[in-house]
């Protein structure tokens, strides 16, 4: 526990001692880091064709490094050390820690009394010492940086522009093109591990997207909005470009239902073969005819 106490107060002082753009670095940085864990998180419900997912790490995974390298070059084996534990951690835990982490941005209203108010078990309280430990010694390293520097800069915006392949804007997940990759995001994002989640139905309307994708040909998830309504009547929605093709997704009859919304009398009922998400297929499968787990009725 006092370790934990320790690690605490020094992150919240290497924030209190930054400026506002020095501020606006760190958030960046912690950013990044939770993207790292949301990309490996990922791995867990993408089992094959998973190569776009991997390139998305390893980019944030050598951005971070880059940062390190110009931040503060004698953590760069610390970090490279630390990222790859994150990809060894067992699913459960890097979700607990993705969700403490989410809490802990710099201009967060969580106080340093509420962080050390936190009940956690010990591996838990582990992991996140390990991450505040981290962070702290960067965040140091950062009040000392300065912000208007052009290489530091560009190092920055290409973390930022690697990042934001996926990102929400008003409450929409807007993406270049819908796809399986970004479904699964929004699994992890809204439901959490298999085994443990409190929101079975979700988790099942938004695999029969997944599935649903195949039945579209052309470019039409380049320009497709997807409004997904769960048992609780709550909203959750995807879009790209210019939401030309629009569907919405509930349950009906205790199925997931897809219809277009844009009027057309023509229904599509979903009908998903129950399986573990680990079991999404990647494209090329899909060409040679396997892993089509759904029948449209």
């Amino acid at each position: 526990m006092g370790e934990f106490i320790t690690n605490v107060k020094s992150f919240y002082s290497a924030i209190e001692a930054c400026g506002k753009e020095q501020r606006h670095i760190a958030a960046e940085v912690m950013e990044s880091f939770s993207a790292f864990i949301e990309e490996t998180l990922l791995t867990f419900h993408i089992k094959v064709g998973a190569s776009d997912t991997t390139n998305m790490q390893d980019l944030l995974f050598q951005d971070l490094l880059d940062l390190v390298r110009h931040i503060k070059p004698e953590m760069n084996e610390r970090v490279k050390s630390y990222l790859k534990r994150i990809q060894e951690t067992k699913e459960d835990r890097l979700y607990r820690l993705r969700r403490r982490i989410s809490m802990l941005r710099p201009n967060s209203k969580v106080t340093k009394e509420q962080v050390l108010g936190w009940k956690m078990k010990e591996q838990e309280m582990k992991d996140l010492v390990d991450f505040l430990s981290i962070t702290a010694s960067l965040i140091q390293g950062i009040s000392l940086c300065n912000p208007k520097e052009s290489f530091f800069k560009n190092l920055l915006e290409k973390a930022i522009r690697h990042r934001e392949t996926f990102g929400y804007q008003s409450g929409v997940l807007e993406v270049e093109e819908i796809n399986k990759r970004h479904l699964g995001k929004m699994i992890i994002q809204h439901v959490g591990h298999e085994g443990v989640e409190d929101k079975p139905v979700l988790r099942r309307l938004l695999q029969a997207c997944i599935d649903f994708l195949q039945t579209e040909t052309g470019n039409v998830w380049k320009n497709a909005s997807i409004t997904i309504y769960d048992d609780e009547d709550k909203m959750y929605k995807i879009a790209s470009g210019t939401k030309k093709h629009q569907f919405i997704c509930q349950m009906k009859n205790g199925e997931p239902f897809i219809k277009d919304r844009k009027g057309s009398s023509e229904k599509t009922r979903i009908q998903s073969t129950p399986r573990s998400t680990t079991d999404i297929t990647d494209d090329t499968s899909r060409e040679r005819g396997d892993g089509q787990n759904c029948t449209i009725a």
